[in-house]
Order: structure tokens, then C-alpha cells, then sequence
């Protein structure tokens, strides 16, 4: 198994968590690691918390799904900013129609990859300040509309007011996936704070008065309830590293739990917790040894 001869190269010779996404090969994989490093003492808790699903990776399916609700505003515009970005010539004749509308936007048009939602947002966040340049546009390219009616269509003003609508929703669910990836500073504590505003967000979409977004929401809930609808199927270390932030500690796991679930729920959940941390404990703590002197 090449993730073990990884670790044995580099002297880790005990593992507390491994954090991989939700592809079924990697659920064999933690398999085939426990079966390995158990024996030997190698896990922590006899790998209790060894499994940590990805939550970049489970912020990136949510969106996924809300995305397949919205397809077809994103559809539009995706189209009119292929058409501009075709060629050269069509994307300077473009520059100059904005410059005529005075938009100030110093940003330029940008295709999305379809299976990367952050680059989807990204495009839709570009091609919204430029609603008025695409119209000028038309105006000088009598192929525009046309070509775009006989293939993904020409975006109505709904589509237009869909776009911002999406846009904005979707900024908060890129600059978590921006907090939780980084590299050069703790991310394990803020997990729980930020899967709390997600729930929180989703709540509160499903309220919306425009009916897709509506829809949307929904399908994201759903896919959210998922994975982290039921905190029995969540690695608690999650909840551990929350607990031993002091701006946080368990005050606000308990707060926060009560707000997201039943009183009940949440009671039992923090009694576990309680449970994991005292385990935890007594797995790191060092052996007593008499220590005086005659």
C-alpha cells in the first residue's frame, strides 16, 4: 500500500487521523490502514477518529447540487462569455463596448471548468458587472443573439437577477472552502463554526420568495443533512478541536447544538463528547512514575 510505505519513510509510525474525500477507494483504504497499524498499536483510540471525511470536498458536493437547480440562468451566461471569448477580435470589440458603458470593473471575462463550482462562481461573479456591455455588444454583432438562441440561449433579465442572486449565495460558500483549505495556519478548530453557518445559510434560503432558489436551497439541505445531518455519522474530533480553541470551548458547541438540533439531541451529543475528550486524555497522558527521592 503506497499511503503505508509513505508513512514508514517518513518514521510515522502512529496515526491519529487521516483526512481523505468521499470516494468509496478510500473507505477500503482507512480499512486496509487500520487493519495494518492497529495490530501494532499504532492508532490512537484504536482508530476511532482515523476516518475524516474532507470538508472541502462535502462544501464542494452541497454546492454541486444547488448548482443543477440554477442550470439553466448559468447555461445562459455561460454561453454569452464563450461567444466574447471565441476570438480575439470579438473579445476587443467587447473591451470596447465596456469602456463605452463606463464600467469601471477592472476584472475580465473568465470561462468556468464545469466540474469546478469555485471557477462556476467565479465566472458568474465577472460576467455580472458586464450585463450592459453584452447588450451593446449584440447590438454591433448581429451572429450574437442568434448563435446563442440556437445553442444554450440568450439570458433574460431574470437570468441576469438569478446570476447576482447565486452569486451572492455562493461567496459564502467560497471563502469557507478558501478557510478550511489553507496551508500556513490551523484549520481542524474552525470546521464546526463554519459547518454551523452553512446550516444556518441553508436554513434561511429555503425562506426565499423566488422559487428556484427556493428549490435550490432545498436540494442543498438535503445534500448537507447527508453528511452532517446526523452527528452520529461525524468524526467527533471535529467537535474536539472546537472544544480546546479557548474562544470557543464547549459553551459553544453546546449553544450552537442546541440551535441546530433538539434539546435532546444536543444533550446526548455533548455527553459523548465529554466521553471522547476523557478517553483522549487518558490516551496521552503520561504514566505515573514516583518521582521522590530518600
Amino acid at each position: 500500500m503506497v499511503i503505508e510505505k509513505c508513512l514508514l519513510n517518513w518514521g510515522i509510525d502512529k496515526l491519529f487521523t487521516v483526512t481523505v474525500d468521499n470516494a468509496s477507494s478510500n473507505d477500503v483504504a482507512i480499512g486496509y490502514l487500520r487493519k495494518k497499524f492497529n495490530p501494532r498499536g499504532g492508532l490512537v483510540q484504536n482508530g476511532k477518529y482515523l476516518h475524516m471525511r474532507c470538508m472541502a470536498h462535502i462544501v464542494n458536493l452541497i454546492v454541486v447540487e444547488g448548482l443543477k437547480e440554477m442550470n439553466k440562468s448559468v447555461e445562459h451566461v455561460r454561453g454569452v462569455v464563450r461567444y466574447v471569448r471565441q476570438s480575439p477580435a470579438r473579445l476587443q470589440k467587447f473591451k470596447e463596448c465596456v469602456v463605452v458603458e463606463k464600467i469601471k470593473c477592472k476584472k475580465m471575462l473568465c470561462l468556468d471548468v464545469c466540474t469546478r463550482w469555485n471557477s462556476t462562481y467565479l465566472m458568474l461573479d465577472t460576467a455580472q458587472n458586464f450585463e450592459r456591455a453584452f447588450e451593446r455588444f449584440e447590438e454591433q454583432d448581429t451572429n450574437f443573439r442568434a448563435e446563442l438562441e440556437r445553442g444554450e440561449g440568450w439570458p433574460s433579465v431574470d437570468d441576469w437577477a438569478n446570476v447576482r442572486d447565486l452569486r451572492d449565495f455562493l461567496k459564502h460558500f467560497y471563502e469557507v472552502t478558501l478557510r478550511i483549505s489553507g496551508t500556513s495556519y490551523v484549520t481542524p478548530n474552525n470546521f464546526f463554526d463554519e459547518l454551523s453557518k452553512i446550516d444556518i445559510l441553508l436554513r434561511d434560503a429555503q425562506l426565499n420568495s423566488n422559487v428556484d432558489f427556493n428549490v435550490m436551497a432545498i436540494k442543498m439541505k438535503e445534500k448537507y443533512d447527508k453528511y452532517w445531518g446526523d452527528i452520529d455519522k461525524m468524526n467527533l474530533l471535529m467537535f474536539v478541536a472546537c472544544v480546546l480553541d479557548p474562544r470557543q470551548k464547549l459553551k459553544y458547541l453546546e449553544f450552537a447544538h442546541s440551535e441546530m438540533s433538539s434539546s435532546e439531541k444536543a444533550f446526548e451529543m455533548i455527553q459523548n463528547l465529554k466521553e471522547s475528550l476523557y478517553e483522549l486524555f487518558d490516551e496521552y497522558k503520561p504514566p505515573l512514575h514516583s518521582t521522590y527521592s530518600q
